[in-house]
């Protein structure tokens, strides 16, 4: 097993916390909306997963990214006074600390953000060229059809210069 997948000083099983619990300070707080976004724990852990998003980046293997998700959890969970991930039971409101496996989502998903969010062309990159010759196509043909009116416009014109005009014609 790799050094930093071994590292990891706890490997934590979805568990559901006591009735009452709280979320503390660097608690990272998995849900949608603001309230778990703007947590102070989620802040911590999202300035932690862009410290690390070169390496994620450079990482040539799936086994290399997991390595790169190993570090950010362990740091994620060694802030404070041991922060966790948690999810909220809709049932009763009862707090769940979530397991390994999903807090790596959580966290491979955070850096796949933080990656768009550093580089927004980094997915357009491909749609680039495409884009372009699409354009392209579209002035040609817009380039034609002014091409064609001029011409058909020249011809009247012609045409209206070599007839005279019609003296009864209102």
């Amino acid at each position: 097993m790799p050094a930093a997948i071994s590292a990891l000083s706890t490997v934590v099983d979805s568990t559901t916390l006591g009735f009452g619990y709280k979320p503390r300070e660097f608690d990272v707080v998995c849900g949608r909306g603001k309230g778990s976004y703007n947590r102070p724990g989620n802040l911590h852990m999202r300035r932690i997963v862009r410290t690390y998003i070169d390496e994620y980046l450079a990482a040539k293997s799936k086994l290399d990214k997991s390595i790169v998700l190993n570090k950010v959890l362990e740091e994620v969970r060694s802030q404070g006074d041991g922060s966790a991930m948690l999810v909220k039971q809709n049932k009763d409101g009862s707090w769940m600390e979530i397991g390994d496996d999903q807090a790596r989502e959580k966290i491979g998903h955070a850096i796949r953000e933080a990656i768009s969010a550093r580089e927004p062309s980094h997915q357009k990159v491909h749609q680039r060229p495409i884009f372009k010759a699409k354009q392209e196509d579209l002035l040609s043909v817009q380039q034609d059809m002014f091409n064609q009116m001029r011409r058909n416009n020249t011809e009247k014109n012609a045409q209206a210069m070599k007839q005279p005009p019609n003296p009864w014609s209102a």
